[in-house]
């Protein structure tokens, strides 16, 4: 299921991205663009780091069962 939700997160973000990119190309230019990209890049990364404290640890789960 967690697969799925992933999968259909990137669909959308992907033609979401993809139209934005379209529209702001059309209405401004395609230097503006990249510039739009990495400022959403920039805002993923904010909201990653954030996500670090509420995240499960790979190392921990695998050493609680390993201590089993």
């Amino acid at each position: 299921e967690v697969y799925g939700w992933i999968g259909s997160g990137q669909n959308i973000g992907y033609g979401a991205g993809a139209a934005l990119a379209g529209i702001i190309v059309d209405r401004i230019n395609s230097t503006t663009s990249f510039a739009f990209a990495a400022g959403l890049d920039f805002i993923a990364l904010l909201v990653a780091i954030a996500a670090i404290s509420i995240t499960p640890s790979f190392l921990a789960s695998k050493h609680e069962k390993e201590s089993k």
